[in-house]
């Protein structure tokens, strides 16, 4: 994926997601169907520093089915001891 422009686009069956922030490990994407169906299709995807980080900047591109149509982030924050 690419640093910009900042937050989720889809392009075609790819969507590309990006976020801000230079106080976490790596984040998570989750991603789920609202539809009510149990999906198989549900997924979530950690976020690899050394791939998926450029500054402060954590970004990367998915293809995602068309029945998912929401996700939601988790920042875990960075361990102060380290």
């Amino acid at each position: 994926g690419t640093p910009f422009p900042p937050g989720a686009h889809r392009q075609g069956d790819w969507v590309n997601f990006t976020l801000m922030n230079s106080n976490s490990s790596s984040p998570k994407l989750y991603f789920c169907s609202t539809s009510g169906e149990d999906s198989n299709e549900d997924f979530q995807v950690e976020l690899d520093p050394n791939i998926n980080r450029t500054g402060d900047i954590w970004h990367c591109a998915l293809k995602v089915p068309e029945s998912i149509d929401a996700y939601a982030v988790s920042i875990p924050e960075l361990d102060p001891s380290n």
